[in-house]
C-alpha cells in the first residue's frame, strides 16, 4: 500500500476514502491509515506512527534469512527529509574462499547522487551492522541491493534493513 493522500496538519486533512488508504499529514510527520467505515459513520484518519510522541515511520523493510538470490528493496521520497536507513548482513562462512555478496546503498541527495558499498565475505563467519542517516531529495529513490561476487552464485547469507523516516 502507497500513500495516497498528503496534507499540511490535520486540519485539512481530506475525507479518506471508503477503502483502505494510508495519510500522510507532512506539517506533523504523522502517518494515517483510514479507518473501515460502517453504515452510519464515515471512514476517519487513524493515526499508526511518527509525530513528536510517535514512534519512527518504517517507509520500507528487507528481511531474509539465509538468502541464497540477490535481493533489494527501493521507495522514492515523498518530500526532501531524513532518513535513517539501517542495514544488517550476516554470513555463516560456509562458502568457498573468496565469495561474497555486495551490498550497495544508493540515493539522491539535494545535490548529487551517492553510493555506499559494503563487502559480506561468506568464507567466514561475518556480521555487519551499519545505519545512516541520508538527507534524501523530493522524488529520489532510496535502493538497498545485494548481489554476489567472488564466484559466489548461491551461498546463504542474511540480509535485514529498514528505511525509515526521521522525525
Amino acid at each position: 500500500m502507497s500513500i495516497e493522500y498528503i496534507w499540511n496538519g490535520l486540519k485539512s486533512a481530506p475525507q479518506p476514502a471508503a477503502k483502505p488508504c494510508l495519510g500522510l499529514d507532512y506539517a506533523d510527520s504523522i502517518l494515517y491509515v483510514a479507518s473501515q467505515p460502517t453504515p452510519t459513520s464515515p471512514s476517519v484518519w487513524v493515526p499508526i506512527g511518527g509525530g513528536p510522541n510517535g514512534g519512527p515511520v518504517i517507509e520500507a523493510s528487507l528481511q531474509v534469512i539465509n538468502a541464497t538470490t540477490p535481493e533489494s528493496v527501493t521507495i522514492t521520497s515523498l518530500a526532501t527529509t531524513m532518513y535513517a536507513v539501517s542495514l544488517f548482513l550476516e554470513s555463516a562462512g560456509t562458502a568457498l574462499s573468496g565469495h561474497e555478496v555486495i551490498a550497495t546503498l544508493t540515493w539522491g541527495s539535494p545535490i548529487t547522487d551517492h553510493t555506499i558499498t559494503l563487502t559480506l565475505p561468506l568464507d567466514s563467519a561475518q556480521v555487519i551492522m551499519e545505519t545512516y542517516p541520508l538527507l534524501v531529495a523530493a522524488n529520489a529513490p532510496i535502493t538497498i541491493q545485494s548481489e554476489y561476487a567472488g564466484g559466489a552464485t548461491n551461498d546463504p547469507y542474511t540480509i535485514s534493513a529498514r528505511l525509515v523516516v526521521m522525525p
